[in-house]
C-alpha cells in the first residue's frame, strides 16, 4: 500500500510540473500570430514580386520600361533603388532596347510597380518542352559517274569519307 500511494505521489508531482511548466519559459512571450477569420495564421505578405517579359519601349525622360503583354502593355518604372544587370555586369536604362529580355523582381506602391532588381537578356529563354535539338543531316555525296577515267578518283573519295566517318556510314556512300 505504501508503494502505491508513492507511485501516486510521484506521478501527480510530475504531472504538476509537466503542465505548470518551469519558470524560464513562462516569462519568455512570443507575439501572437496574426490570424484570419477562417482560423488559419496568415503568412506576412513578401514585398516583392517577380516579372519578366519582352521590352516594347522604353522611356529614359520617365524612366519607364514597357513589357509586352497579350493585350496591351506593362510599365515599370525605375527609381534610385533599381539595379540592372547585363552579361553579370551592372547596366543603366539607355543599354535595354526593344527587343531585349527584361526579368527580375519589382515592388508595387500605391498604383505603380518600381522594379528592384532586374536582368536584361538579348532574347527570351527556350521555353520547357520544346526540342532544342537539331536534326544531324547526311553529308552530300558526289554523284556516281560513269566514266572509267573518273571514276577511280571518285571511289577514292568515297572510301576516305567512309573511313572517316567510321563503321556508321549511310548506305549511299558504302556503294
Amino acid at each position: 500500500m505504501k508503494k502505491s500511494l508513492q507511485h501516486l505521489v510521484f506521478g501527480s508531482l510530475c504531472a504538476a510540473i509537466l503542465i505548470a511548466g518551469s519558470p524560464a519559459n513562462a516569462q519568455t512571450t512570443t507575439k501572437p500570430k496574426a490570424v484570419n477569420p477562417v482560423g488559419e495564421t496568415a503568412k506576412p505578405k513578401r514585398d516583392w514580386y517577380p516579372f519578366y517579359g519582352t521590352v516594347s519601349t522604353v522611356d529614359k525622360l520617365a524612366k519607364t520600361v514597357a513589357l509586352k503583354k497579350k493585350e496591351g502593355e506593362r510599365v515599370l518604372k525605375t527609381d534610385t533603388q533599381t539595379t540592372l544587370e547585363m552579361d553579370g555586369k551592372p547596366a543603366t536604362l539607355a543599354s535595354i532596347k526593344p527587343g531585349y529580355y527584361l526579368h527580375g523582381k519589382l515592388h508595387k506602391e500605391e498604383n505603380a510597380e518600381y522594379i528592384l532588381d532586374a536582368k536584361i537578356e538579348l532574347e527570351a529563354p527556350a521555353k520547357k518542352g520544346t526540342n532544342t535539338v537539331t536534326k544531324a543531316v547526311a553529308p552530300v555525296v558526289a554523284p556516281a559517274v560513269e566514266d572509267n577515267a573518273t571514276n577511280a578518283v571518285v571511289k577514292k573519295i568515297k572510301k576516305t569519307k567512309k573511313a572517316a566517318m567510321g563503321t556508321n556510314a549511310p548506305a549511299a556512300i558504302t556503294k
